[in-house]
This record gives structure tokens, sequence and C-alpha cells, in this order.
């Protein structure tokens, strides 16, 4: 199994026997899903689609960039508060009771070789960090022989 990084366009791509994952920070450090499917070779970020959705809601950020919409973009992992209305796949409640999540990439390891679960876990592991005040997590994928990839989930 290969991962790939490609620095300048912020690309992932995992690539397997049989298949292909691709994924993308985008210009607002939000991880965008690109891409799953039969082996393939390129950039697959010309599936993403920008076209006005002025009534859908987008981080400050974007500022009065209406094409860009969480609302309407693939996100890899979305989030209650973020402008996505689709199903979400993480809710957080702060300690004020408000209830919102902001997801940004902040870095990577790509390592050799197959990482390992501390024994007397399950297949999943919990846990995150804070760094200035905004809370990021790390996601883990595994191959199965024969197979494609499996999320696992959260992992230290």
């Amino acid at each position: 199994m290969a991962i790939l990084y490609q620095e300048e366009q912020r690309l992932f791509t995992i690539h397997t026997i049989q298949s292909t994952y691709q994924m993308k920070v985008d210009r607002f450090g939000y991880l965008l899903h690109l891409y799953y499917g039969d082996r393939s070779e390129g950039s697959m970020e010309y599936l993403l689609t920008y076209a006005d959705r002025g009534f859908s809601g987008n981080p400050y950020e974007a500022g009065e960039d209406r094409t860009y919409s969480l609302d309407a973009l693939p996100q890899e992992y979305p989030v209650l508060g973020t402008g996505d209305y689709r199903s979400t796949a993480l809710q957080v409640r702060q300690a004020d009771g408000s209830m919102s999540c902001d997801l940004r990439y902040c870095s990577h390891v790509i390592k050799q070789g197959k990482y390992s679960l501390p024994a007397g876990t399950s297949g999943h592991v919990s846990g995150g960090k804070r760094r200035h005040g905004q809370g990021y997590g790390r996601a883990g994928y595994r191959q199965r022989p024969g197979h494609g990839l499996r999320n696992i989930g959260n992992h230290p």
C-alpha cells in the first residue's frame, strides 16, 4: 500500500492493489474527500463543484465567495457547527453548552510500515490533543489483504 502526499496541491493519495482513496486539504484547512474507487492515477480535484450557494453557510474566511460552502463540498469528516447541514460525523458539546466544532488540518506524518495499537485496546482508540485552543484529532486507515481501505477511527 502506498501513501503519497503532494505538498504543493496538499493532496493525499492512498493506493492499494485495486483501489485509490484521495483527499485534499483546501485553502481554508478543511479536509475534503475527493475519490474512492478503482485504482486511478492523478488528481481527482476536478470532481469538486464550486457553484453559487447564496443560501448556504460558509466559513468566515470565505468572505463574499458564495461558491464556497461546506454544505455542498464533500468533507472527509463533517462536524456540527461549520455550516454543513447534512448528517454529521461528530457533535461536541462545549463546557458553556454550545455545540460546535471547527476541525482544520494542522499537520501529518507518514511512517513506513504498519503501526500497532497498545495492548489491551480495541480497534478504536479515542483521544485528541488541543493546539492553540483548537481541537484536532488523527484518523487512521488500515488495509486488509485482498480488500480495500477501512477507516479505523481516531488513534493517538
